[in-house]
This record gives structure tokens, sequence and C-alpha cells, in this order.
């Protein structure tokens, strides 16, 4: 009777081990596949595409080859992230601001710009891009936002080279 007993457990256990790793491969196989849906819909998805892209972006100005291209899909891509969700160290929201600059939206810039500056009213930096995006949109006139812009970030850096140039060119 014990060995009848010893036996029917054996065989009924065997079924549970054979369930219990499905289950576990089951879990092998769609862990990755529900980790990569979070990681796309979650942005961070975006984050490591636009830094594939400035990665893409450097080897070709090491290689000497036109990387404007590149620069555009990143500008895009920048875009894209802000909408999805908010820059809280305002990195990408100023480069998308700097390719701004480098692809003459100066408006487009001088909006980035005032954006972080609103986030870092503090920044000397920011207030002078901001009064030099502001400048170049405005056909290179020194309008008073201009003017009062780079005599703040003066006033945040008395070294601050790009107001000084901003207010040179006014004394001038």
């Amino acid at each position: 009777q014990r060995r009848l007993l010893l036996e029917a457990e054996t065989a009924a256990a065997a079924p549970l081990r054979k369930r219990g790793r499905a289950v576990l491969l089951v879990a092998a196989l769609v862990a990755p596949i529900f980790a990569g849906v979070f990681y796309f819909y979650s942005g961070s998805w975006s984050d490591w595409h636009i830094q594939q892209l400035l990665k893409q972006s450097e080897s070709e100005v090491q290689a000497g080859t036109d990387n404007r291209a590149t620069l555009e899909k990143l500008r895009v891509a920048l875009e894209r992230r802000l909408t999805q969700r908010d820059d809280s160290d305002g990195r990408r929201r100023f480069m998308l601001a700097q390719l701004d600059m480098e692809f003459q939206r100066y408006s487009a810039a001088a909006e980035q710009f005032g954006f972080i500056l609103k986030k870092f009213p503090e920044d000397a930096g920011i207030a002078a891009q901001y009064a030099q995006a502001l400048y170049l949109a405005s056909d290179r006139q020194l309008t008073p936002e201009v003017l009062a812009q780079s005599q703040r970030a003066l006033q945040l850096d008395p070294n601050q080279t790009t107001a000084l140039g901003l207010l040179g060119i006014a004394a001038f």
C-alpha cells in the first residue's frame, strides 16, 4: 500500500513539473517582448534613437562626410521626444535649439531657448543664447528684448561673451 501511494504521488507530480517548465518557458519568451514594448512606449526608445543619431553624426564628421541629413533626422527625433515627455534637465531642448540655429531656423531656436530660460532663469549662457537667437530671428535688429536679455545675461555673468558681443554691436 505504501509503495502504491509513493508511485501515485510520483505520477501525479510529473505533469505538474512539466506544466511548471512550460510556464517558465512562456515567461522567458514573453518577458523580453514585454520589456521591449514598455521601453518603446515609455520614451526610452526615442532616447536610444537620439543617441544613435549623435554617434552617426560624429562618425560622419570624423570621416569628413556631410552630416546635415543626419542632423536633420536628429532634429526631428528631438522634436518627437519633446512631445512625448518633458525635458527635465533641458539637454534635449538645448540640443534642438542649437540645431535650429545651425539650420538658420532662428525663430524656432529662440522659442526653445525661451522655454529653457523659464526653467533655468539664472543661467547667463542661456539668456545670452536666447538674446542671440532673438537678434538673428529679427533680421539682425537690436530690439528692446534683445538688449534686455543681453543686459540680463551680463548681470548674471559680467564676462558672458555672447552678451558682450551683442551689446558691442549695439554700442557700435
